[in-house]
């Protein structure tokens, strides 16, 4: 992969010394934000 992609190969080593993020809190996720707002909506009306 050095040869022929330079550039990606020099991205992946660096991405390899990033630490791991934390896990998300429970309900943090766009995905679940939105279902909750959608399921208040429909409940409301």
């Amino acid at each position: 992969m050095l040869v022929h992609h330079p550039i990606l190969a020099i991205r992946h080593l660096v991405a390899d010394r990033k630490a791991v993020p934390d896990k998300p809190a429970p309900g943090a996720s766009n995905r679940h934000q939105r279902k909750t707002a959608a399921s208040r909506n429909s409940s409301s009306q």
